[in-house]
């Protein structure tokens, strides 16, 4: 990236510690062509430098928000020079393109809370491999932050660059997730969202000539993408490659296609930018070979993680500072529950007793090997569990299941209709998409206390629990 180009992320970052003012704008948040052309009749003193003309006129072609200005004219160059000056001074002082970076800035905060970044990320952010768009990687410990810095180089990317991104993650559900979580910012800042997972995805895409687009994907849909893409000579659209759980490289038959589809991407010319994550790598030295990349590393979590063992009975917590590993564990308290003969036949790992100490008040994950199994221990949970607990968000679970019930077409298994109604559901990858956003959204409200899982939810699917 040349340095005196204008920077979506640097704009971003200060537009979280700068304040940010009112300003008269259209129904668009921009000023229209007529205002922006009247300005340079305005008898004003302007606080843009004559000298950054061509940083405006590269501004008003690139910021998507400000279309109209550029569809008006043939050629950029008609605006004259007070007038770009006085449109750059009509918006913030603080940027040259500052409606669409506050917009950005405003949907952080509204959707996902934001208010600001963490220390780590602004210094993800500033990396040489970042601001030269070249290939990086970066680690850090689950739900410390990792993929917003990705989702910010994607924005970075379309609407900066004005080049589509794709994003590949691993598996179905955590897809569905994502592509859910970003459709506000594709709505409202007028890029393309695609989901490529399960039946849907085209190849080759929608060549699209007005807005860039950004490819949320499988891995095995990222690859069939990418040799689409290929094959009509259009991975020239694609500024940047951001993989999830990059981890998953050596694991087996998808790993086997993660590695085929990033040796792909090496080789083309010229080469999108390459961006994994996280939460460990244990061969990193081979893959910052392989990719050619820098490496970032943090051990930053925003909420510390407690880490605990149970053996019969006894909760042992894990202290990681000891010299010894034999010294580790330490014991840490007893179950209080009362198990009779025939509960300990039905649950000899004493699983019902440790999730009986924070349900119904708090939020339960149980994961699970396989499927089966999930199921299997939702129906033993709710087995132990009294009846009173029914009576708990009696209503809104009632509607949870008729809910459920109808995107079924009146068809649901036995055992949701069973646990739902004690606070307790399953989440696999036998659910439907429906099913499976109703259950999480139920859990998020807290109306379900208890979700025994396969690994899936603890791959990109947000579910806070205690």
């Amino acid at each position: 990236m040349d340095d005196c180009d204008l920077d979506l992320i640097d704009e971003l970052c200060s537009s979280f510690c700068t304040p940010r003012t009112s300003q008269k704008t259209n129904e668009n948040n921009t000023p229209s062509v007529n205002e922006s052309l009247s300005l340079s009749n305005r008898k004003r003193t302007s606080t843009c430098n004559p000298l950054d003309s061509s940083k405006i006129k590269k501004a008003c072609l690139s910021d998507v928000s400000n279309r109209s200005i550029v569809d008006e004219y043939d050629e950029i160059s008609t605006l004259d020079e007070s007038a770009l000056q006085m449109l750059c001074e009509e918006w913030e002082p603080r940027s040259q393109f500052p409606t669409l970076l506050t917009r950005v800035a405003d949907l952080l905060e509204k959707y996902r809370n934001i208010q600001s970044f963490h220390n780590w990320q602004k210094k993800c952010l500033d990396l040489p491999a970042r601001r030269k768009n070249q290939n990086l990687i970066y680690t850090l410990p689950t739900s410390g932050g990792k993929t917003l810095v990705a989702e910010i180089m994607m924005l970075n990317c379309l609407l900066h660059r004005r080049l589509d991104a794709i994003f590949i993650l691993p598996f179905v559900a955590v897809v569905q997730e994502k592509v859910r979580s970003l459709q506000p910012f594709a709505d409202e800042l007028d890029f393309h969202l695609e989901e490529y997972a399960a039946s849907k995805g085209r190849y080759p895409p929608i060549k699209r000539r007005m807005k860039r687009s950004l490819y949320v994907c499988t891995i095995e849909k990222a690859n069939s993408l990418i040799n689409s893409l290929i094959e009509n000579n259009r991975m020239a659209e694609i500024g940047i490659v951001v993989v999830d759980e990059l981890h998953m490289i050596g694991e087996g038959q998808r790993g086997a296609i993660l590695e085929s589809l990033l040796t792909k991407i090496r080789l083309l010319k010229p080469q999108p930018q390459i961006v994994g994550m996280s939460a460990t790598l244990a061969n990193i030295d081979d893959l910052l070979k392989f990719l050619d990349a820098q490496f970032y590393e943090e051990r930053f979590r925003p909420v510390e993680l407690e880490e605990y063992v149970k053996v019969n009975d006894i909760v042992y917590k894990i202290d990681r500072n000891k010299a010894n590993h034999n010294d580790e564990l330490i014991e840490h308290r007893r179950l209080d529950f009362k198990y009779t003969k025939q509960n300990l036949l039905n649950d000899p790992d004493r699983v019902v007793g440790l999730i009986s100490e924070v349900i119904p008040n708090d939020s339960c994950l149980v994961f699970c090997p396989s499927k089966i199994n999930c199921e299997n221990v939702a129906r033993l949970v709710i087995s132990f569990m009294p009846e009173k607990l029914l009576e708990d968000n009696r209503e809104k679970r009632s509607i949870l299941l008729e809910t459920l019930v109808e995107v079924n077409e009146g068809d649901l298994c036995d055992t949701l209709k069973a646990a739902i109604p004690y606070g307790v559901a399953y989440h696999h990858s036998g659910l439907t998409g429906d099913e499976r956003q109703l259950i999480e959204e139920a859990f998020l409200d807290g109306i379900l206390t208890c979700l025994t899982c396969t690994s899936t939810l603890s791959t990109g699917v947000n579910l806070p629990a205690k």
